[in-house]
């Protein structure tokens, strides 16, 4: 006969509870998990996680990103877009591409992401004419590169 802490289902409600608990300690310690990976960083360190809601690392953020965009409101994706991209600019040292032609350049990327173009809120026009940071497409690319 098993016992109450040998038992299988025991078991595994104790090993749950102590791995809260362990999460628990750890963020009061300030270290927080990204919510794709699971990996652990310390929240001091802002260019390891992206907040918007969920906690995000960098190598999960284009999965990420791809997956949430659809379930966004318009005004919240272009708010949370644009919090993504300052981040990725000042953290990650990401690149915003604003022509075509500049695609073609062959340095290998870890990823690149279509934006709206910020200069004209993704518009495409600037006072009547077409935007000359996005070429009147009303989006930039932004590249991370290895």
């Amino acid at each position: 006969m098993y016992s109450a802490n040998k038992h299988p289902d025991g078991v595994v409600a104790r090993i749950d509870r102590d791995l809260e608990n362990l999460k628990n300690g750890l963020s009061l310690l300030g270290v927080k998990p990204c919510c794709c990976c699971g990996t652990f960083f310390r929240s001091s360190e802002r260019n390891r996680l992206f907040d918007c809601g969920d906690l995000v690392c960098l190598d999960c953020i284009y999965e990420w990103w791809t997956s949430r965009v659809p379930e966004l409101p318009l005004k919240q994706r272009e708010l949370v877009e644009r919090k993504l991209v300052n981040w990725l600019v000042n953290h990650h040292r990401a690149q915003v591409i604003r022509k075509a032609d500049d695609l073609l350049n062959p340095t290998p990327r870890k990823f690149q992401l279509v934006v709206s173009c910020a200069h004209c809120d993704g518009r495409g026009v600037c006072r009547r004419t077409p935007c000359r940071a996005c070429d009147g497409r009303g989006t930039v690319w932004l590249a991370i590169c290895e």
